[in-house]
């Protein structure tokens, strides 16, 4: 038993290592930065002591964070049949629903707002713009897109074999293409 080792549940720098999954340079880091509390006891060996419950609320926090970093650059979804088949009924089908559902939607779409639609990065939105050539009004807003060109371009084959699918967009082949079929994702 260590006799500098602090009254209560401590643990070392090495066993924080491996429960927190961290190198023991990084852990030395996070110690000295003061994102894990540690009592530094200034020896050569077993130097520093960590509470448990401050690995513990380490751990919790970095899985949070694991976590919402997942969920915001995994917001896509791999789809396959149903979903990832075109014909062209479905395809017509699928025009006239969305522009039922986007009826309220202006005649003119900016970039923003059939980025917000269909759940692709503007950048994304923007390239694919480019690639459908699809006709653009200047307006004082800025470059504004035909919602009707728009509906077109996203019920293309093209577009509707993509591999990868955003939510937003997965909602809508769902809401539109399998309605009736019994077939779902």
């Amino acid at each position: 038993m260590d006799r500098l080792k602090p009254q209560g549940d401590y643990i070392s720098k090495e066993q924080f290592c491996k429960q927190a999954h961290v190198s023991k340079r990084k852990a030395v880091e996070l110690m000295q930065n003061g994102t894990v509390p540690a009592i530094d006891t200034y020896r050569k060996t077993r130097r520093y002591w960590i509470a448990q419950e401050d690995v513990d609320r380490y751990i919790l926090n970095k899985t949070k964070r694991q976590l919402a970093a997942e969920s915001s650059h995994l917001n896509k979804v791999r789809c396959e049949g149903p979903l990832s088949e075109y014909n062209r009924r479905d395809a017509a089908n699928l025009r006239k629903s969305i522009s039922f559902a986007w009826m309220k939607q202006p005649d003119l779409l900016s970039i923003r707002r059939i980025s917000e639609l269909l759940g692709y990065n503007r950048q994304t939105i923007s390239v694919w713009i480019a690639k459908w050539k699809l006709p653009a009004i200047q307006t004082q807003k800025g470059q504004m897109y035909p919602k009707k060109a728009v509906i077109q371009a996203i019920t293309s084959r093209e577009f509707h074999e993509k591999k990868y699918k955003s939510w937003e967009h997965v909602k809508l082949l769902e809401e539109h293409i399998c309605v009736g079929t019994g077939l779902s994702v």
